[in-house]
């Protein structure tokens, strides 16, 4: 009896073990299965994220593109109309490269889906034959013909370059919808594998799961990043072609005006109405000259072919020079700057100034004032105004691309890049930009090196 007794209790242990590895044994497929899962979940996040930010990028450099396009047929017709234009041949030089940068990044949007795009392929080498056709013709001054390919042939080809980019990346926003609306089922089931396994066992994959829900969790923000900044970006396209527009407009009809007078003969030329009309094209064709050299900047630097060209200047002439046009346009400014050879970019220097200075006479005081002095082993510029300063709120976040004050811009032009331009470029030299609100005057300082020629003693120079 005690033997038949202790056999069903043997086999009810034995019952028991089994029943428990078998247990264990499914907790650990179904916890497997979802890690695998999951991790699949975190790779085409980040391939859906990629996806999308490479996009952004091709959207950006076309409408830069666009806007390029149109600055160049203005200066051509410009010239064509008997205007003195000295930049032309600079303007198309920036356009080849700028369509340079956009096959480029076309070229590598492709690769990155899972069949390349013939279509984006096909529409990018229609938009090259084109723009070099509206080029061709320019520098042989066809205008008409170069306003006709340009109107038929090169915004068309764009435009469908466009609508093929945007449509993939909306296609990959709504796949990492999906992917998040589905990464809750997963959490729930990762749940349920851990709660299965053995203790050991359990520890180590609620670790990785923790892991990948927190590197989701970074994916998850860094595409609302992205959304608010392609929310941003378009704001900012929808907004560029009136911006621009603005300046060229009054550029045209004054220049129509010029026109007029000088078809009617010299006894007609009036000489106060000439120089008011001069100095409106002047200020109007330096506004968009600040406009497109930020927007073409900023394409540079984001496609990674930004360069600085270093030399060993004295920096007071190059300061003067940037701020010259701003005194011939009224500004009261007045430049204090210590001599010193700095090692510089001349014309991004220049870029950085006119950035400041034009930022100050749109949302500073009337009284403007620059100051550079040697300080601590490097050379400080100090750019001054008295006017009411940046609301607080806007401080910190004041040299980031697009910023804004309401509707109302805090940079040059419009264009929502000014003060970041001007710090990035600062930082490219190996200098900094800062803002500060000190007595009630608003100073923003950027600080540049000082050439090593100029750091050696009198008796090593000699």
């Amino acid at each position: 009896m005690q033997e038949t007794a202790e056999a069903p209790a043997g086999s009810s242990r034995l019952s028991g073990l089994i029943a428990g590895a078998a247990v264990g044994l499914v907790g650990l497929i179904v916890g497997l299965s979802i890690a695998f899962a999951t991790g699949t979940q975190t790779e085409q996040y980040a391939t859906e994220s990629d996806l999308v930010r490479r996009s952004e990028r091709v959207l950006t450099v076309s409408s830069v593109a666009r806007a390029d396009l149109g600055v160049v047929l203005v200066l051509a017709r410009s010239a064509a109309n008997g205007l003195e234009v000295a930049d032309l041949e600079v303007e198309l030089g920036e356009l080849e490269a700028n369509l340079a940068i956009l096959s480029l990044l076309v070229d590598e949007w492709s690769e990155q889906l899972d069949q390349p795009s013939q279509l984006a392929l096909s529409s990018m080498a229609a938009v090259d034959e084109s723009v070099d056709a509206t080029v061709g013709a320019i520098r042989t001054d066809e205008v008409e013909v170069a306003e006709s390919v340009a109107l038929s042939k090169v915004l068309p080809d764009l435009d469908r370059l466009n609508t093929i980019i945007a449509t993939e990346r909306n296609q990959a926003a709504a796949r990492l919808d999906a992917l998040r609306s589905s990464a809750g089922t997963l959490a729930r089931l990762a749940s349920l594998g851990v709660a299965l396994l053995v203790p050991g066992i359990a520890f180590f994959v609620f670790r990785g799961t923790m892991r990948r829900r927190q590197r989701n969790a970074e994916l998850q923000l860094q595409l609302k990043q992205e959304r608010e900044l392609v929310k941003t970006k378009d704001e900012f396209v929808a907004n560029l072609s009136h911006e621009l527009r603005t300046p060229l407009t009054g550029i045209f009809g004054f220049a129509l005006v010029l026109d007029d007078m000088l078809s009617q003969g010299p006894e007609h030329l009036e000489f106060d109405v000439m120089a008011d009309t001069t100095g409106v094209i002047l200020s109007e064709a330096s506004e968009l000259n600040r406009m497109v050299d930020d927007l073409l900047t900023a394409a540079k630097q984001e496609g990674g072919s930004l360069q600085m060209v270093l030399e060993e200047l004295e920096v007071g002439p190059v300061i003067e020079s940037a701020v010259d046009l701003f005194r011939r346009q009224g500004a009261t400014l007045t430049v204090d700057c210590e001599p010193a050879v700095l090692s510089i970019d001349r014309h991004h220097v220049a870029q950085l100034v006119r950035n400041l200075v034009s930022n100050a006479t749109k949302h500073g005081g009337p009284n403007l004032a620059i100051e550079g002095r040697v300080s601590d082993g490097e050379y400080a510029v100090r750019v001054m105004d008295d006017g009411e300063g940046v609301p607080e709120e806007l401080v910190e976040r004041l040299f980031s691309r697009f910023v804004h004050q309401g509707e109302t811009p805090l940079t040059t032009g419009s264009v929502g890049l000014g003060l970041f331009i001007a710090g990035m470029l600062a930082e490219a030299m190996d200098g900094d930009l800062s803002y500060q609100r000190i007595d009630g005057i608003s100073v923003f300082t950027f600080t540049l090196p000082i050439a090593s020629t100029a750091e050696k003693p009198a008796d090593e120079a000699a």
